[in-house]
Parts: C-alpha cells; sequence; structure tokens
C-alpha cells in the first residue's frame, strides 16, 4: 500500500545502474540520493523510472503523490531536446512538480531564443549567429548544439578561431546546420551561480572553474569530457573553487541570474553561466552563456556545492526544493 498522499513524493527519474552513458548512469545515482534525503525529511519517497510506453504517467496518477520530484532532465526516449515536454505531461496530468515549467524549460534550452530574449531584458550575453548567418559572424566563436544541455557535442573543436575554419565547418554540417548555434567565444573566467526558492529566491554562493594544465594552448571550456568522464585530462583538470569576486562583479552577476529567472519564469531552483569578459577601463562584465532550469541535484553536482557553501545539508537543499514546489502549488 502506497503511504498517505499528503507524505508520498514520487521520485521521477531516468536512470539505469548499469548503462554506458555517464548521464543515465548520474540519473540512476541521483534518484537513489533524492529518495535518501526525502526519508531523511520524513517523507516517503516512491522512485518511478520515465519509460517510453509512457506507463510512468499512468503509475503517477494511480499513487497520487503529494508532488513529483522532477528528475527526469534528459529528455523523452533520451532526447534531450524533449526534456521540456516531460513537465508539460506532469501539468497537464494535474500533478505538483518541483523545478521550472516547460515554457522556461523550452526557452533556456534554446541557446539562440534565450541569448536573443535576455538581450532585450539588458543582460550581457554573447553575440549568437545562425549558422546560415555565418558570414556575419565574428571569430573566435564556438559552435553549439543549438537545443538541450550536458554539453553534449562539445570539445576543443568546437572552438572556431577564424573565418576559414567557420566557413568550412558549417559547409560540413550541410543539412543538420539548423541544429546549431555560433556563439561568440570570449576567453575570461568562468562562472557559475545558482539560486534556491521563489519569493524571494536565494542567492547561492558562486564558483569558478579553476582550468589546470592540460588546457594549456586550448580552449577552457567544459566540454563533455570536462563535465562527464572522471579521469580524462579534461574532467581532472576543470575544478570549481569558490568564487572571490568584487562587490560589483558579484552585484551583476546576481542581477543577470535574477533578470533570467524572473522573466523566463523559472522556479524553485535554477543555474546560470557565465563568462567575464575584462573592459579596457578595468570593469567586468558577466556574460551570461547557459541557463539549466532543472540542474543535477546529486550530491557530486554543482548545486549542491554551492549549498554546501552556503551551510546547507543536502537534505537542506532536497527540502528547500520541496517546500519551494509545495508554496507555489498548494
Amino acid at each position: 500500500m502506497p503511504a498517505p498522499a499528503n507524505r508520498l513524493i514520487a521520485v521521477l527519474h531516468q536512470g539505469k545502474p548499469d548503462a554506458a552513458d555517464p548521464t543515465i548512469q548520474n540519473a540512476w545515482t541521483l534518484q537513489q540520493d533524492l529518495a535518501d534525503a526525502l526519508t531523511t525529511l520524513g517523507w516517503q519517497p516512491e522512485t518511478v523510472y520515465l519509460d517510453a510506453h509512457f506507463a510512468w504517467i499512468g503509475r503517477l496518477l494511480a499513487l497520487q503523490p503529494r508532488l513529483v520530484f522532477n528528475a527526469a532532465d534528459l529528455g523523452f526516449f533520451y532526447d534531450i531536446t524533449l526534456e521540456p515536454n516531460i513537465a508539460a505531461v506532469l501539468a497537464a496530468a494535474g500533478l505538483r512538480y518541483t523545478g521550472s515549467g516547460a515554457y522556461a524549460a523550452a526557452l533556456s534550452g534554446d541557446k539562440y531564443a534565450s541569448k536573443v530574449y535576455l538581450a532585450h531584458l539588458g543582460v550581457p550575453v554573447p553575440q549568437c549567429w545562425l549558422p546560415r548567418d555565418a558570414a556575419a559572424a565574428v571569430a573566435p566563436v564556438i559552435l553549439k548544439e543549438r537545443l538541450g544541455h550536458n554539453s553534449f557535442g562539445l570539445s576543443a573543436a568546437s572552438v572556431l578561431e577564424d573565418r576559414a575554419q567557420i566557413e568550412t565547418r558549417v559547409q560540413e554540417l550541410g543539412a543538420d546546420a539548423s541544429r546549431y548555434v555560433l556563439e561568440e567565444y570570449i576567453d575570461g573566467e568562468e562562472a557559475v551561480a545558482g539560486f534556491l526558492g521563489n519569493a524571494p529566491r536565494l542567492p547561492m554562493p558562486v564558483f569558478a572553474i579553476d582550468y589546470g594544465a592540460s588546457f594549456a594552448g586550448r580552449p577552457k571550456i567544459l566540454d563533455y569530457d570536462a563535465k562527464w568522464a572522471p579521469g580524462s585530462d579534461a574532467y581532472e583538470h576543470s575544478t570549481p573553487t569558490l568564487a572571490r569576486h568584487p562587490p560589483a562583479l558579484a552585484a551583476a552577476i546576481q542581477r543577470s541570474l535574477g533578470l533570467a529567472a524572473e522573466d523566463l519564469g523559472m522556479w524553485d531552483y535554477g543555474r546560470c553561466d557565465f563568462r567575464i569578459r575584462a573592459q579596457a577601463d578595468g570593469t567586468q562584465i558577466p556574460y551570461l552563456i547557459d541557463i539549466n532550469t532543472n540542474p543535477d541535484l546529486s550530491r557530486d553536482a554543482g548545486m549542491f556545492r554551492m549549498a554546501a557553501a552556503a551551510g546547507l545539508s543536502y537534505a537542506d537543499l532536497i527540502g528547500r526544493v520541496v517546500d519551494a514546489a509545495l508554496q507555489r502549488q498548494p
């Protein structure tokens, strides 16, 4: 028998313990971490695997949990571009859930449209060009998949240093060109900022990425290996460290984070990544390069690193997310 609905939280996940894909392995670890934390907090967790046959939504409707902890961030059929639709199905089914809705997930996941929108709001962002407009692009640029997260497809070769490289790479893309975006490459410090809650949002301590020896002579980017290949040079030499920013830069980061969260409709928790560019007059401008409405909440991930720096335990972090979601959806 399931626990009473007011104490039952369903953990919706996409993890498999024996998966070759490290993102799917991580999803398995995440659902275990969440279940442990929810138990500590006095909730009754029930894990639900998001299968390809939509049996998962029937199970959720049968359980009628107090809340669905939406940890399914890899998209339907493991297609990351379909991640926003998971929140859409939960909303259509009338189920309360953690994290942002489909609109925020879809807009933030579009690396071109989100930059256009944020620039209109006055948030500093890198210049972006669609491949069809490659002739206007100013090198160096970084070629990214337009939709999705997790650094899929990113490597040192994604940074194009001159006009010839841009033209050659766009030509090689052929019919797939519409899947990509050319983004101004800013060779500066990378900073990661996050928040918890809704009204008000609690800004979390900011971390910077310390790029080590293996990045000498190559672009300093958190590519796929740096995020998902433990033991690789990129992974071992890209270390998050607590940032020590001057007050003006720290305030600018928090302003952009707050605008992105407010105007994209990010709920409960979220993360934004920045590149810092020094100006001729000595000022520093944080350029928002990526938005994640459903960032990893496992014990080894950046959101808990921020929370720990703020004095929160892992259970505290998960409890704050649950409280924010329930206050938003009473």
